[in-house]
């Protein structure tokens, strides 16, 4: 689902190429045959995987038609059964549910802040240390903020590169970040005291 979210943004850079350089006439049939391919490429997968998940749930529905309710079980024996295929169909509902509300996440939660990545980064390095934020693995964060957090200079934060610059905050950037704490502060004590 991860390549899917990665194809689909690759496509928007394409649409937008395609829209900005292109949309006169010197676009070449090169242009419209990526797209295609791109489209094709995607598709193909998801195709590919709701297929394997048709044939899983028929599966399943044939491992159903085998209970015999007539026959005397083990009691353990029924309990086992029911809690696989319950695990199974919840592992299907969670997969469709994070497929079919990959647009909406993307929309609803993304934001851009003000400040830039380093000193974003910073700001939460020192909440997570504070234990204002908690997580079990900073990953987490990285995860997050790639996912829903822009700046004004990077539209996205690469997880690699929040993971690699969270414990390299330089000079520079402790001191804007301590100054625009103190400008909280200050807006604390002049607008909500």
């Amino acid at each position: 689902m991860n390549d899917w979210r990665e194809r689909l943004k690759r496509i928007e850079k394409l649409l937008a190429y395609f829209k900005e350089e292109k949309l006169s006439e010197h676009w070449q049939k090169d242009d419209l045959l990526r797209l295609q391919d791109a489209f094709m490429l995607l598709l193909t997968e998801i195709q590919q995987y709701f297929g394997d998940m048709q044939q899983e749930l028929l599966s399943r529905g044939e491992l159903i038609d085998l209970w015999d309710e007539e026959k005397l079980h083990i009691p353990l024996t029924k309990k086992l059964f029911g809690m696989d295929h319950y695990r199974f169909y919840k592992e299907v509902w969670d997969e469709l549910n994070a497929v079919l509300s990959v647009q909406k996440e993307t929309e609803d939660l993304y934001f851009r802040v003000s400040i830039s990545a380093m000193q974003l980064l910073f700001l939460i390095h020192l909440m997570h240390e504070a234990r204002i934020v908690e997580t079990p693995k900073k990953g987490n964060l990285f995860r997050f903020i790639s996912k829903h957090i822009g700046t004004l200079q990077h539209e996205e934060l690469s997880y690699e590169s929040l993971r690699k610059k969270y414990h390299t905050a330089d000079r520079n950037t402790i001191i804007k970040v301590r100054r625009l704490l103190m400008d909280l502060v200050n807006l604390i004590n002049n607008h909500h005291l």
